[in-house]
């Protein structure tokens, strides 16, 4: 992958909430290491002492290959979801707003219209909270459909983040606050002896 596409795919993570600051500064750090001659732009990005986002955003905006397709920006909340970063419900949240509300004058295939499907039924519920078993179950089938072709995009991003969930919120319904995904983290507090 390119610099440019690499460039739209973190921007597309920052879009989306999955990355800090620090954590563009260890992409461009770790992108700098594989380059002969990194160009002037992404060492400023490095040393850029900013907190503020919008100084980030700005700064790749100008070196990103335009806007990804949907199917990929898609794959990159899926990603995040399958890495153990989001729960289903942000997960819902976030497609619902690139699938359902950004869809106008996209093509989409079967697999967007049945992922469309589910976010609507999703949206549908009285509380977007409870997530029912059924709904949790159709997200999961069409999940790989995205995962597929991804591997470039999982390359880029620094998936070791911390969950950008609250603490000990409750996720789905009800449950520990434990982000749900394949992150094989556990469950609650460990036991006192």
């Amino acid at each position: 992958m390119i610099l440019s596409e690499q460039t739209a795919v973190i921007l597309e993570a920052i879009n989306d909430e999955l990355l800090q600051p620090e954590d563009l500064v260890r992409w461009a750090d770790s992108v700098i290491a594989a380059m002969e001659q990194p160009p002037s732009w992404l060492l400023d990005l490095s040393t850029l002492g900013s907190l503020h986002m919008q100084d980030y955003v700005s700064r790749l905006r100008e070196h990103a290959q335009g806007r990804m397709p949907t199917r990929r920006q898609i794959a990159v909340i899926v990603l995040a979801y399958d890495a153990g970063l989001l729960f289903l419900r942000d997960t819902l949240r976030l497609l619902f707003r690139l699938a359902i509300i950004e869809r106008q004058g996209r093509t989409p295939d079967a697999v967007a219209e049945a992922l469309a499907g589910a976010l609507i039924t999703w949206d549908c519920q009285e509380n977007l909270d409870v997530i029912e078993p059924s709904l949790q179950a159709r997200f999961e089938a069409l999940s790989p459909e995205y995962l597929r072709d991804a591997h470039d995009i999982a390359a880029v991003i620094p998936w070791k983040l911390q969950c950008r969930a609250e603490p000990g919120a409750a996720p789905l319904n009800g449950g520990p606050g434990t982000p749900v995904g394949r992150s094989g983290a556990s469950e609650g507090p460990p036991p006192v002896t």
